[in-house]
C-alpha cells in the first residue's frame, strides 16, 4: 500500500474544529481512514506534538481518543524512526536556521525511506529537494 508521511499539524487541525486548517485537514484524515488516500504515516516524534496540545486544551480523554484513532485505523500507522534518522536530522537542524528539530528528523526519515510525500501545512518542508508537501486531500499515487 502506498504511504505518505503526515505532519502533526494535519492531525491537530482535524481534531480542532476552530483550527484555521480544519476544513483542509478533515478530508485528508478521513480520506486516509477510508482508504481513499495513501496510508498516513505518523512518526513517534510527531505523536507527542499531537497528543500534548490536545491533552492540554481539550483534555486527557480527547488525547486518548486521538491515539486510539491513529493506532486502530487501517488508514494510519505509527512508525518508529531509526537512530540514523535522528542523527541525520540533527545535522540538518544544525545547518538550516529556523527549522524545527522534529521537521529535520522527518526530512531525514523521508530521505532514508525514499518517501516523497508529506501532508503538512508547514512550508518549511518546501526547502528540501525530493520532498513534496501536500495540503489538500489529493492522492499523489493516482
Amino acid at each position: 500500500m502506498a504511504e505518505a508521511l503526515v505532519d502533526s499539524n494535519v492531525v491537530l487541525a482535524y481534531r480542532n474544529s476552530r483550527d484555521q486548517y480544519h476544513d483542509r485537514a478533515t478530508p485528508i484524515v478521513e480520506g486516509m481512514d477510508a482508504g481513499e488516500l495513501p496510508r498516513g504515516v505518523v512518526t513517534n516524534y510527531a505523536v507527542p506534538e499531537i497528543l500534548n496540545p490536545i491533552a492540554k486544551f481539550a483534555g486527557h480523554d480527547r488525547a486518548v481518543e486521538t491515539i486510539d484513532f491513529l493506532t486502530e485505523s487501517r488508514g494510519f500507522r505509527v512508525r518508529q524512526v531509526a537512530q540514523e534518522d535522528f542523527e541525520r536530522g540533527r545535522s540538518l537542524f544544525r545547518r538550516k536556521g529556523g527549522l524545527e528539530i522534529t521537521d529535520a528528523i522527518l526530512v531525514a526519515h523521508m530521505r532514508r525511506t525514499d518517501t516523497e510525500f508529506i501532508y503538512s501545512f508547514d512550508d518549511d518542508f518546501d526547502r528540501f529537494d525530493g520532498v513534496t508537501r501536500l495540503t489538500t486531500a489529493d492522492n499523489p499515487f493516482e
